[in-house]
């Protein structure tokens, strides 16, 4: 996934929204360092300046060389707000200038669904 696409719901409980992403680095721990740095500083200004953001999880994998996020949002609004502030859009072009790869939400959907179990989540 490029900067060009943007992450999206991949599902609903209730009213909130759920996203999921997968950043993969190429296996260099520099670029890990650089990418935990990049988000750090993402998630400082999502939880300064997004109440409807009420959860973001970031989990460093420095065995298979990614992180992964975990994000709920209070509804698509809150996600529509989200993925037009200039914050993500510098984090999509850092990640973009430095090769690094998102995977689509709906794969890790999936893998949610099966390490959760099935819920209601249409």
């Amino acid at each position: 996934m490029s900067s060009n696409s943007v992450a999206r719901p991949a599902w609903q409980v209730g009213g909130q929204r759920i996203v999921t992403n997968i950043i993969s680095i190429q296996k260099n721990q520099d670029a890990m360092d650089k990418t935990f740095e990049l988000l750090v500083r993402f998630l400082e200004q999502v939880r300064e300046n997004e109440p409807g953001c009420q959860l973001f999880l970031v989990n460093r994998d420095d065995v298979n060389f990614q992180f992964v996020t975990y994000e709920m949002y209070k509804d698509a609004e809150c996600v529509k707000h989200h993925l037009q502030t200039d914050y993500i859009k510098e984090l999509l072009k850092a990640e973009d200038d430095n090769n690094l790869k998102r995977a689509e939400n709906d794969i890790h959907r999936e893998m949610l669904v099966a390490q959760i179990g099935p819920r209601n989540m249409d």
